[in-house]
């Protein structure tokens, strides 16, 4: 049968307006709308007040409490509590099981809250902060002389005079304590009391003792003390609490299981009237991807970070209802030198590298949202020493480029030659770099560009991924170690809003070690020398970090100045970029949120906040690792029913 032309026309038209009405829902599937409106005007869709979270903890078991060598993870943020808890990168100071501080001198009277109790019922008492410290030294304890109970909700602290913190280090140093209410005295009374007889027992430290300054308590740990010590603490270790997790905080332990975790609201807690949400659902997070691909599907309510720029965007399309904050991190990633390679020996060589690499396309691959940072590694963020240090004195740290013309002079400055645009050292070896990383974002897009960089510009590399910082650091710092250098922080700062915090992360934590700075044999401290920043001298690194928190005012910004600048000067590794997290909100379920004007907008939030921002200190707050549970227990954060 012959078809009409004009109903050929006819058929035709339909067929190119299906297609249009085709090629448009499948624009808008594909185009998830920006913003997201009603925030403060609608009701939300949590009436139960339940929180979904993702977390880890030991697969084998939590065990029974919190210092028996087991990991029980958000637990642990939601449930463990300290004196106080600083918020990271801020200066706020959140009291907690501490009504307050009263800094005098070289004491500090403590006065716990009234109403404070273990999630059994008991009330906590000034024995159960003391037993902790006794059984559990920290670094609050190596500044101590002292801990006595006046009675059951006070306390003094007695420091040393010859390295008494300055007030506001006091402060820092208890906050840094932030799991201290772990260890009720009612439970552990036998393993206390025997620490703190052996504790008391001990000789005072003599004023030429090597280990005076970081000595718990101001006594002479000889090697028996150290092995009775050890005795006692690996029994409170293995104790097995018979009922409830010792526990102070806003929620308790209900559940767990391998893969899920159930935390219930303490109805007892000292401040349950402004904590909203009732119940807190933690999943087990196997691996990255399986987190995003349940933030995106709406199975959980927040997620920390900030994955890379096209996996965040894939995840905010794909659900309407989540925003995302970018978050100030007081800590620079980049590469470290292995020092103990003679490959680093040459200052040339170690400068050359500060030209090689281009930080912007290394930031832009890893996180595009962070700020590219040319200058050299100072073990100090950008962000933080900028605060700290005077200005003419932040003039001074050096500003590199994305120059390998330079970098090839330096480096045949240093008797190094390139044949066939392949690099050879100056012994004329082929010079092969073996670069150590953690396997995940940001680490892996990174170790990749750095390869691909070096490469192009002569050096071979060979990635060598660990699953861990800790495999890291226990691979880096080991005597002969294969990798030449390493991604990591350059610096990092999580212990409270004070220069010691960097400075302990460089000296005491991670990089010092996995750098192999070199070693003083007679106290076992590092030996590394700088130039003042001033330029009147040179000083030993160790004996101003270990008396970094005694400092105030001028000092502590010159003491700062000196170990910040002339380090720098040294380029042992190189800042790639001054680091950005962040935070995910399900907006239909997680209310009280700040910057609610911007909703309707967009859910990817750029702007990032800094220290004298009007926002600055509420968007902190958003990431647990930088409040843990305070922002859940004060209503900062809240159900949106």
């Amino acid at each position: 049968m012959k078809i009409k032309s004009n109903t050929i026309g006819f058929i035709k038209l339909v067929c190119i307006l299906l297609a249009v009405a085709l090629m448009a829902a499948c624009s808008s599937c594909g185009k998830a709308k920006a913003g997201y409106d009603g925030y403060t005007a609608k009701s939300g869709k949590n009436s139960a007040k339940v929180l979904r979270i993702f977390g880890s903890w030991t697969k084998t078991g939590i065990g029974t409490h919190y210092n028996c060598g087991a990991d029980a993870g958000p637990f642990v943020i939601f449930g463990l509590e300290g004196l106080a808890q600083y918020v990271r990168t801020t200066d706020e100071i959140v009291m907690l099981l501490a009504e307050k501080f009263r800094h005098e001198g070289n004491t500090t009277e403590v006065k716990l809250r009234d109403n404070a109790r273990w999630h059994d019922g008991k009330p906590v008492v000034s024995m159960d902060i003391i037993g902790c410290w006794y059984l559990n030294h920290d670094e609050a304890t190596s500044y101590m002389e002292s801990v006595t109970a006046v009675d059951d909700k006070n306390f003094v602290i007695k420091w040393k005079p010859y390295l008494n913190p300055s007030d506001q280090a006091k402060t820092v140093l208890l906050a840094q304590a932030t799991k201290i209410g772990s260890t009720p005295y009612h439970i552990f009374k036998e393993f206390v009391d025997a620490a703190v007889s052996l504790t008391n027992g001990l000789e005072k430290c003599k004023e030429t003792s090597a280990s005076r300054n970081s000595s718990f308590f101001d006594k002479e740990w000889d090697g028996d003390a150290a092995t009775a010590f050890g005795d006692i603490y690996t029994r409170y270790r293995a104790y097995e609490v018979k009922g409830t997790f010792p526990a102070t905080g806003p929620y308790k332990l209900a559940r767990y299981t391998e893969t899920q975790m159930i935390l219930e609201k303490n109805k007892d807690y000292y401040l349950a009237d402004t904590c909203d949400f009732e119940r807190i659902e933690v999943t087990y997070q196997p691996t990255e991807a399986v987190g995003n691909q349940m933030l995106a599907a709406g199975q959980i309510d927040y997620m920390d970070g900030t994955p890379m720029k096209s996996v965040l965007e894939s995840i905010l399309k794909q659900n309407g209802s989540l925003v995302h904050y970018k978050i100030l991190d007081q800590g620079t990633l980049g590469c470290l030198f292995n020092l103990e390679k003679q490959i680093w020996a040459s200052d040339k060589v170690r400068e050359a590298f500060e030209y090689v690499f281009d930080r912007d396309l290394i930031k832009n691959t890893a996180n595009p949202y962070a700020e590219t940072s040319w200058r050299s590694m100072s073990s100090m963020s950008s962000y933080e020493a900028e605060k700290w240090l005077d200005p003419d004195d932040f003039d001074k740290l050096k500003t590199y480029s994305f120059d390998q013309t330079k970098a090839e002079n330096l480096l045949k400055e240093a008797g190094w030659d390139k044949r066939g645009g392949v690099w050879y050292d100056g012994d004329g070896k082929k010079v092969t770099l073996i670069l150590g990383y953690i396997e995940g974002t940001p680490w892996t897009p990174m170790a990749t560009t750095v390869q691909s960089l070096l490469r192009s510009f002569g050096i071979d590399v060979i990635l060598k991924s660990t699953e861990s910082p800790t495999t890291l650091l226990a691979n880096a710092r080991i005597t002969d170690s294969e990798y030449d250098f390493m991604l990591y922080f350059t610096a990092l700062n999580p212990w409270g809003s004070h220069p010691g915090g960097a400075f302990k992360h460089m000296y005491a934590q991670m990089d010092a070690a996995m750098m192999h700075l070199p070693v003083n044999e007679s106290d076992g401290h590092y030996s590394l020398v700088l130039n003042k920043a001033d330029g009147t001298g040179t000083f030993r690194v160790w004996d101003i970090f270990e008396r970094i928190y005694t400092y105030t005012g001028s000092k502590l910004r010159e003491a700062t100045a000196d170990l910040i600048v002339g380090f720098a000067e040294k380029n042992y590794g190189v800042d790639f970029y001054n680091n950005v997290t962040g935070a995910f909100f399900n907006l239909d379920r997680v209310g009280n949120l700040p910057l609610s004007d911007m909703f309707s907008k967009d859910r990817n939030i750029t702007k990032l906040f800094y220290y004298n921002d009007a926002d600055f200190i509420s968007v902190q707050k958003l990431n647990v690792f930088y409040s843990q549970a305070t922002s859940y227990s004060t209503g900062a954060i809240t159900a949106r029913g």
